[in-house]
């Protein structure tokens, strides 16, 4: 850019004084102009003028960097030079004479404005069917039919899994694959925690369904079709058997004086069963 033109656009930009605008270059090469108004703050805002349609209007480019090199043809921390100005003025003329036919820069601008709120709602929808957001509508749905199993579930959620695989839990229910719910009960089985495995993969399975049977049962709340669930990834793991039987130990002398010290007097018809299972039918060891 030639050295005249530089202090013809600075000596423009010096005579602003917060009333309009003021033409720094006119008919650029891609057409339009660049043009520039002082703000409020004191601030010197950089424009790029063009027509569609026969409706003249102005695309802000940037804050003006009056320290910016004179050739530097991006902008700076500060703003924008001249040069890097002018260079933004001609990529926003070719995407305005690119979509000439289809209501120019007005109309990319408008389709990248949808496309940013439907990116947005998306990652809010995603927010709300998270794997967490399952378990808790399941928690609900349990206490709602009162079922007291809602509290083994609560608690084996909250340890094995919320706590235990935070990132799988903040993801959206309908990522989580068989693989993950393996990797979970994978985990339990190896620290001992066979059985909680097992329960664990019963009550993910149990979650999913409701969020699959939404579709077709009406007695399964409104809330599991937020989700969009389309298959079950914890029935597509298979149980461990082995895990399932009873625990065989009896109790020690021990274990035995201090169960029936809390339930020798107790009262109730539970206690009672509880105590003729343990004088009748409990095996112990010394």
């Amino acid at each position: 850019m030639a050295k005249d033109q530089l202090s013809t656009a600075a000596a423009a930009i010096q005579s602003l004084d917060g009333s309009g605008f003021v033409t720094l270059h006119s008919r650029l090469d891609r057409g339009g102009a660049l043009q520039a108004r002082k703000l409020a703050n004191g601030a010197v805002q950089l424009y790029w003028r063009y027509s569609y349609a026969g409706k003249t209007s102005r695309e802000p480019i940037g804050v003006y960097d009056p320290v910016a090199p004179p050739k530097k043809l991006q902008p700076t921390v500060r703003g924008y030079g001249i040069a890097a100005a002018l260079e933004k003025c001609r990529a926003l003329a070719e995407v305005h004479v690119g979509r000439a036919d289809t209501g120019g820069l007005q109309e990319v601008k408008a389709e990248k404005r949808k496309a940013f709120l439907a990116q947005k709602a998306e990652e809010t929808e995603k927010s709300i069917r998270t794997l967490q957001k399952l378990l808790d509508a399941y928690i609900d749905h349990l206490k709602t039919q009162g079922r007291r199993s809602h509290v083994d579930a609560h608690g084996i959620f909250q340890i094995h899994v919320t706590e235990a695989w935070p990132t799988v839990t903040e993801a959206p229910a309908v990522d989580l694959t068989p693989d993950q719910v393996l990797d979970m009960l994978r985990r339990l089985i190896e620290s001992g925690k066979g059985r909680t495995a097992n329960k664990l993969r019963s009550y993910l399975r149990a979650a999913y369904q409701c969020a699959l049977d939404v579709r077709t049962l009406a007695a399964i709340p409104v809330a599991f079709k937020t989700f969009g669930v389309v298959f079950n990834p914890a029935a597509q793991t298979r149980r461990s058997p082995q895990f399932d039987r009873a625990d065989k130990r009896p109790l020690s002398m021990e274990e035995m004086k201090a169960y029936w010290k809390l339930i020798v007097d107790r009262p109730g018809i539970e206690a009672i069963a509880l105590r003729l299972h343990l004088l009748t039918g409990r095996k112990l060891s010394s």
